[in-house]
C-alpha cells in the first residue's frame, strides 16, 4: 500500500458516498493529486480541493467556503511543507469550524519532504538487503528492497532460535539500539503472521492472566526516523550477528511476570540522567 493510499483508506478511513476537504500548499501538488485520486476512485459525495496560495502566506484564516467544508463534511485532510507560527490564527480558524459542525474528523500532517521520503526508502532498502543476508532473521510482510518506496521504513522480524524479548533485550543493553518487541498493539494479526492457531492463543491467554509471560508469541520491530543512517543500520546487524553467535557478554534472567530479560547484576542510577 503507497502512503497515499494508507493516509485515504486506512488512517483517515474514507467510505464511499462521503464529503472530502482535501487541503495542501503549493509546494505539495503532486501529492494533492495522489490523494485525490485515491477518494475519487472510493466514490465521494462531494471531493472539494484547496490549495493555499503562497502569495498570500502567512495566512490568518481559512476562505469562508472552506470553513463551511469543515463545519459540515465527513472527512478533512490537510498535508503541508511548511508553516510557521505566524500561521497559528489560519490552523485555529479550521479547528474551530471543525469543533462547531461536530462532524468531520480531520488528519493533519506537516512536511511530506520528498528527501525525507528517499533517505526512509533508501534506509528501507538497505536494512531489508542487509537483513536477507543473514541467514537466522526472518522478516515479516514485504521483504523486497526494491519496492521499499512503496512500503514504510518499518520492518518486524525474529531470530531462529531467541526469544523476540531476548534480541530486543540484547539490542538494548550491549547495543544501545532501541526496538520494540511483542505483538505491537497487533495481535491478531501478528499472531497471524506467526501462525499462531487459536487453541494455542487460548493458551498463551491463560498464562498470562495468571501472571507468567514466558511463551507470549512475538516479533521485533525496528523503524526509522530522519536522523537514521546506514552506519546505524549496520550497527544493529552487528549486534544480531553477536546474539546469534551467542557473543553477547551479559547473564540475561528472564522476568515471566513482565515477559522481559535483563542482564544479571545490571543497575541503572536514573538519577544521573533524569531529575524533577
Amino acid at each position: 500500500m503507497k502512503w497515499y493510499e494508507n493516509v485515504v483508506k486506512v488512517c483517515m478511513g474514507v467510505e464511499p458516498g462521503e464529503r472530502v476537504l482535501l487541503i495542501t500548499d503549493e509546494a505539495l501538488g503532486k501529492e494533492q493529486d495522489l490523494l485525490a485520486g485515491v477518494i475519487e476512485d472510493i466514490g465521494p459525495a462531494e471531493l472539494f480541493r484547496w490549495t493555499l496560495p503562497e502569495t498570500e502566506r502567512p495566512l490568518q484564516t481559512a476562505p469562508p467556503d472552506v470553513l463551511e467544508c469543515a463545519r459540515t463534511f465527513d472527512v478533512g485532510i490537510q498535508f503541508l511543507a511548511h508553516t510557521t507560527t505566524e500561521e497559528q490564527l489560519y490552523r485555529l480558524s479550521l479547528v474551530k469550524a471543525t469543533a462547531g459542525g461536530g462532524v468531520m474528523r480531520f488528519g493533519v500532517g506537516l512536511n511530506i519532504d520528498q528527501a525525507i521520503i528517499d533517505h526512509e526508502a533508501e534506509l528501507t532498502a538497505y536494512a531489508l538487503e542487509k537483513l536477507l543476508s543473514i541467514p537466522e532473521v526472518i522478516i515479516y510482510g514485504d521483504k523486497d528492497p526494491s519496492n521499499a518506496r512503496n512500503r514504510l521504513g518499518v520492518i518486524a522480524f525474529n531470530v531462529k532460535g531467541f526469544d523476540h524479548a531476548f534480541v530486543a533485550s540484547v539490542l538494548s543493553y550491549e547495543g544501545g539500539i532501541g526496538v520494540r518487541n511483542g505483538c505491537f498493539c497487533a495481535h491478531p494479526y501478528v499472531k497471524y503472521l506467526l501462525g499462531v492457531g487459536a487453541e494455542d492463543a487460548h493458551e498463551v491467554e491463560k498464562m498470562i492472566l495468571n501472571q507468567d509471560r514466558s511463551n507470549v508469541p512475538g516479533a521485533v520491530r525496528m523503524s526509522f526516523g530522519l536522523y537514521n543512517t546506514k552506519e546505524e543500520v549496520d550497527r544493529l546487524c552487528d549486534m544480531l550477528r553477536v546474539v546469534i553467535n551467542k557473543n553477547y557478554r551479559g547473564k540475561y534472567i528472564f522476568d515471566k511476570k513482565r515477559g522481559e530479560y535483563y542482564p544479571e547484576g545490571f543497575t541503572m542510577d536514573f538519577t544521573s540522567v533524569f531529575q524533577l
